[in-house]
Protein backbone atom coordinates (compact mmCIF):
# COMPACT_ATOMS: atom_id res chain seq x y z
CA UNK A 1 0.00 0.00 0.00
CA UNK A 2 3.02 2.17 -0.41
CA UNK A 3 3.01 4.89 -2.46
CA UNK A 4 -0.90 5.23 -2.89
CA UNK A 5 -2.12 8.22 -2.71
CA UNK A 6 -3.54 7.48 0.56
CA UNK A 7 -5.16 10.33 2.86
CA UNK A 8 -7.45 8.35 5.17
CA UNK A 9 -7.76 5.29 6.94
CA UNK A 10 -11.03 4.13 8.53
CA UNK A 11 -10.57 2.26 12.15
CA UNK A 12 -11.57 -0.71 10.88
CA UNK A 13 -9.69 -0.94 7.80
CA UNK A 14 -7.63 -3.94 8.99
CA UNK A 15 -10.68 -5.55 10.68
CA UNK A 16 -10.39 -9.10 9.19
CA UNK A 17 -6.94 -8.81 8.29
CA UNK A 18 -5.65 -9.91 11.34
CA UNK A 19 -2.86 -12.28 10.25
CA UNK A 20 -0.57 -9.78 8.27
CA UNK A 21 2.86 -9.12 10.42
CA UNK A 22 4.80 -6.33 7.96
CA UNK A 23 2.57 -3.35 6.95
CA UNK A 24 4.03 -0.54 4.31
CA UNK A 25 1.68 2.23 4.13
CA UNK A 26 5.04 4.99 3.88
CA UNK A 27 5.18 7.16 0.95
CA UNK A 28 1.30 8.03 1.12
CA UNK A 29 -0.56 11.39 2.57
CA UNK A 30 -1.95 9.97 5.76
CA UNK A 31 -2.90 12.65 8.22
CA UNK A 32 -4.42 10.84 11.31
CA UNK A 33 -4.70 7.51 12.77
CA UNK A 34 -7.47 6.75 14.43
CA UNK A 35 -6.94 4.51 17.62
CA UNK A 36 -7.28 1.50 17.48
CA UNK A 37 -6.40 1.14 13.90
CA UNK A 38 -3.75 -1.31 14.03
CA UNK A 39 -4.96 -2.76 17.03
CA UNK A 40 -6.80 -5.77 15.06
CA UNK A 41 -3.72 -7.01 13.39
CA UNK A 42 -2.29 -9.20 16.37
CA UNK A 43 0.87 -10.45 14.54
CA UNK A 44 1.88 -7.13 13.16
CA UNK A 45 5.63 -6.82 13.70
CA UNK A 46 6.33 -4.19 11.51
CA UNK A 47 4.79 -0.89 10.71
CA UNK A 48 6.34 1.56 8.38
CA UNK A 49 4.58 5.03 8.29
CA UNK A 50 7.47 6.97 6.78
CA UNK A 51 7.26 10.07 4.29
CA UNK A 52 3.63 10.82 4.91
CA UNK A 53 1.76 14.14 6.81
CA UNK A 54 0.81 12.42 10.37
CA UNK A 55 0.60 14.74 13.02
CA UNK A 56 -0.50 13.63 16.04
CA UNK A 57 0.03 9.90 17.38
CA UNK A 58 -3.13 8.94 19.76
CA UNK A 59 -3.03 5.91 22.42
CA UNK A 60 -4.24 2.65 21.39
CA UNK A 61 -2.79 2.58 17.87
CA UNK A 62 -0.52 -0.43 17.34
CA UNK A 63 -0.70 -4.34 18.79
CA UNK A 64 1.26 -5.27 21.59
CA UNK A 65 2.55 -7.66 18.88
CA UNK A 66 4.63 -4.90 17.39
CA UNK A 67 8.43 -4.58 16.87
CA UNK A 68 9.20 -1.93 14.74
CA UNK A 69 7.63 0.90 13.77
CA UNK A 70 9.02 3.88 11.54
CA UNK A 71 7.29 7.63 11.62
CA UNK A 72 10.05 8.78 9.94
CA UNK A 73 9.68 12.38 7.94
CA UNK A 74 5.93 12.44 8.87
CA UNK A 75 4.76 16.05 10.53
CA UNK A 76 4.32 14.79 13.71
CA UNK A 77 3.90 18.12 16.81
CA UNK A 78 2.72 15.46 19.37
CA UNK A 79 1.66 12.43 21.07
CA UNK A 80 -0.23 10.77 23.66
CA UNK A 81 1.67 10.15 26.75
CA UNK A 82 0.55 6.45 26.64
CA UNK A 83 0.71 6.09 22.96
CA UNK A 84 3.56 2.81 23.41
CA UNK A 85 1.90 1.29 26.46
CA UNK A 86 1.93 -1.82 26.41
CA UNK A 87 4.74 -2.35 23.52
CA UNK A 88 6.75 -4.55 25.45
CA UNK A 89 8.09 -6.21 22.19
CA UNK A 90 9.23 -2.70 20.18
CA UNK A 91 13.08 -2.96 19.35
CA UNK A 92 13.30 -0.29 17.07
CA UNK A 93 10.80 3.53 17.06
CA UNK A 94 11.69 6.16 14.54
CA UNK A 95 10.73 9.34 14.93
CA UNK A 96 13.35 11.19 13.13
CA UNK A 97 12.67 14.01 10.70
CA UNK A 98 9.52 14.98 12.07
CA UNK A 99 8.08 18.69 14.10
CA UNK A 100 8.32 17.75 17.69
CA UNK A 101 9.85 20.24 20.48
CA UNK A 102 8.80 17.69 23.50
CA UNK A 103 8.29 14.28 24.52
CA UNK A 104 5.33 13.25 26.88
CA UNK A 105 6.90 12.37 30.21
CA UNK A 106 7.02 8.52 30.46
CA UNK A 107 6.49 7.91 26.93
CA UNK A 108 8.46 5.26 26.99
CA UNK A 109 8.00 3.57 30.32
CA UNK A 110 6.51 0.78 28.84
CA UNK A 111 9.09 -0.06 25.72
CA UNK A 112 10.88 -2.28 28.23
CA UNK A 113 13.09 -4.15 24.87
CA UNK A 114 13.37 -0.83 23.25
CA UNK A 115 16.74 -0.69 21.29
CA UNK A 116 17.03 1.44 18.72
CA UNK A 117 14.96 5.12 19.38
CA UNK A 118 15.55 7.73 16.14
CA UNK A 119 14.99 11.30 17.21
CA UNK A 120 16.82 12.99 15.08
CA UNK A 121 16.22 16.40 13.36
CA UNK A 122 13.25 17.18 15.44
CA UNK A 123 13.17 20.40 17.52
CA UNK A 124 13.93 18.80 20.74
CA UNK A 125 15.92 20.87 23.01
CA UNK A 126 16.17 18.15 26.10
CA UNK A 127 15.11 14.66 26.47
CA UNK A 128 13.83 13.08 29.65
CA UNK A 129 13.63 9.44 29.79
CA UNK A 130 12.97 7.41 32.75
CA UNK A 131 12.44 3.64 32.41
CA UNK A 132 11.75 1.97 36.23
CA UNK A 133 12.74 -0.67 37.02
CA UNK A 134 10.35 -4.08 37.14
CA UNK A 135 11.98 -5.40 40.96
CA UNK A 136 10.44 -9.12 41.61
Amino acid sequence: MSFSQLTFLAVDTFKYTISINRLYLNDNSLVDLPSGLFRAITNLQVADLMYNKIKHLRSGLFPTSIDYIDLKANLIVSMEADVFDGLEELIGLYLSHNKLFSLPLGVFNSTIHLYVLFLDYNHLRSIYIYKSRRVK
